[in-house]
């Protein structure tokens, strides 16, 4: 079976790639918003992020630098992408790989199903949640 849509993410630019990645990421949340560590992520992004931003790096492998960034807001139980790069002062939360977006992407029920398999270390260390 092919997959038509690999094609289509890799023509993507990484503002569309992430904005559509944190869709699947807000569905999955809030699909599995009951249960843990879901639960806690969400409880504690309502306290810890209300009014905070953070930066997520793109980067090309993992433990390579990062080549863009995105900030990203929490807000009524969901994250909002609010730009394109480090805004005024956010600090640096996590990193993700550009292969990683195109996966959740390309295959969004394989972690609309299974959340575990979301890559929310970025989230989860602003959170102080191991």
């Amino acid at each position: 079976m092919t997959n038509t849509n690999a094609i289509e993410t890799q023509d993507l630019d990484e503002q569309a790639l992430f904005s559509q990645a944190l869709s699947v990421v807000n569905q999955s949340l809030e699909r599995h918003k009951d249960e843990t560590p879901y639960k806690q992520i969400i409880q504690g992004a309502a306290k810890l992020m209300g009014d905070t931003t953070l930066a997520v790096g793109i980067c090309k492998e993992t433990g390579s630098d990062p080549y863009d960034y995105y900030t990203v807001r929490y807000a009524d139980g969901r994250f909002d992408l609010t730009g394109r790069g480090k805004q005024n002062g956010v600090d640096v939360s996590g990193t993700v790989t550009r292969g990683y977006l195109e996966n959740v992407v390309e295959t969004p029920d394989r972690y609309l199903e299974h959340p575990e398999k979301l890559d929310l270390d970025w989230v989860k260390d602003k959170l102080g949640i191991a």
